[in-house]
């Protein structure tokens, strides 16, 4: 497509077509000051040495601003901290890291009052005078949710890189400053509202998962006796358990505790295979049907941690945010090096091991090692306890969890399905809002 004097690839033609007509064409970068890359620093010797590093874990991408907490205190030299110093209403761009989940390219804005710096992951994008930092984040909120960042994203080894100037050299139509500015400010007055109908129904989805969780505990710890003799377990989780069961570690009611690994990402030979690969991010309480990537042949060939694991196996999370999700294998599969697969079942029913392993969560998690992102390693996993009725009563035990839970699963995913729908609706909002679709004026 051509207009004027510009000419725009497809992807910026069908972003500017749904602008108004008067308002002027830009590239992102003509509405910059400058542009400065950021700085790690050195290790400060104490607490009270340094100044906050902002690094991309500090990214709130919700509500696109910084939260630094806790703050990553790093050392710079007074020549580093005068040419990088964070001020209000800088933006923020992730231009390296990423991942298939969030590419690079998210912006936020730094609204602190302390000071800063921000890491070198990072750029530093100062903004004119006759432009609004606010106005500016929103436009850049919508680039990154209409995936404009996609193509200026270079990836040759397992990180992504983005190309900044390429990226910035974007063209799109930007109105004058007053307009950027009620335009700002009805964003932020309408996505407040949209936060707080998201967050109240977050809240309820909490509550749903604490009596969730409280009903799978009695059932894997009381069993469905209440009259029957108890006992001291002599396990913090558990407590008392029936007298006729037993306490096992999950080492001994399985023949294989196990996991996987990464085949490495600079070989395009090792993926979009036919073989199932699961990640993390793909255990939510559920069986795996499917999988977003999958390896091939060769891949399983050259890495001997790759094997294929059965149906019905368990799976559990071992690192990061996603530590203590299980689910359950409904395919043959294999599985990256931060699930742990429990296969070849002996003592436990696969499902009556997942309640176990739901309702020890948090136990597991404090045996966790690491700062930002705990780990547990496989010995933690096969030495847990859990206690461990005849293989009838847990089936029992999981066919009444399933009856005393299907109403709040039902729930909660009404609930989801509603926080989606909520969450896109706030995306499109601010997309059409600087875009000029809506009559911002009209709108208040």
């Amino acid at each position: 497509m051509s207009t004027g004097a510009y000419s725009f690839s497809e992807h910026e033609a069908s972003w500017l077509t749904q602008s108004p007509p008067e308002w002027p064409v830009s590239r992102c970068k003509w509405a910059l000051e400058s542009i400065s890359a950021g700085i790690w620093g050195s290790d400060p010797e104490s607490d009270d040495e340094g100044i906050t590093c902002v690094r991309v874990a500090d990214f709130d991408r919700t509500h696109h601003r910084v939260v630094p907490e806790p703050p990553t205190r790093r050392l710079v030299t007074a020549t580093e901290l005068e040419s990088r110093r964070l001020e209000y209403g800088n933006l923020l761009i992730e231009k390296s890291g990423g991942g298939a989940q969030q590419p690079v390219g998210c912006v936020v804005r730094f609204t602190g009052d302390y000071e800063a710096v921000c890491s070198n992951f990072i750029a530093r994008l100062v903004l004119q005078d006759v432009q609004d930092s606010a106005f500016w984040t929103y436009m850049h909120a919508a680039l990154y949710a209409s995936q404009m960042n996609i193509p200026s994203i270079k990836q040759t080894t397992g990180i992504q890189n983005l190309d900044l100037d390429a990226f910035l050299s974007l063209h799109v139509a930007v109105p004058p400053l007053p307009v950027q500015r009620t335009i700002a400010s009805y964003l932020d007055r309408e996505t407040a509202k949209l936060d707080a109908m998201i967050e109240a129904k977050e809240r309820v989805l909490a509550l749903l998962a604490e009596k969730r969780r409280a009903l799978i505990t009695h059932a894997v710890t009381r069993g469905l006796n209440p009259d029957v003799p108890m006992k001291d377990s002599g396990v913090e989780w558990l407590g008392e358990i029936p007298e006729h069961w037993d306490v096992v570690p999950l080492k001994y009611g399985f023949r294989s505790i196990s996991s996987g690994t990464t085949p490495a990402t600079s070989k395009q030979e090792y993926y979009n295979g036919t073989i199932p690969w699961v990640t993390t991010s793909e255990l939510r309480e559920n069986i795996i049907t499917d999988t977003k990537t999958k390896l091939t042949e060769e891949a399983i060939r050259d890495y001997s941690s790759l094997r294929t694991y059965p149906v019905g196996s368990v799976l559990f999370a071992m690192y990061g945010a996603t530590i203590g999700r299980v689910a359950q294998l409904g395919i043959p599969a294999t599985v990256n090096q931060a699930v742990c697969v429990f296969s070849h079942p002996t003592r436990f029913d696969p499902e009556f091991a997942i309640l176990a392993l739901r309702a020890s969560r948090d136990y597991l998690v404090e045996l966790a090692t690491g700062g930002g992102q705990p780990n547990l390693n496989g010995e933690n996993i096969a030495n847990h306890p859990i206690a461990c009725p005849s293989i009838d009563e847990q089936r029992a035990v999981v066919a009444l969890v399933k009856h005393q839970t299907s109403s709040i699963n039902q729930l909660a995913n009404q609930l989801d399905a509603s926080i989606s729908l909520l969450r896109e609706r706030r995306s499109s909002l601010i997309t059409a809002a600087v875009t000029g679709q809506i009559d911002v004026e009209d709108a208040a």
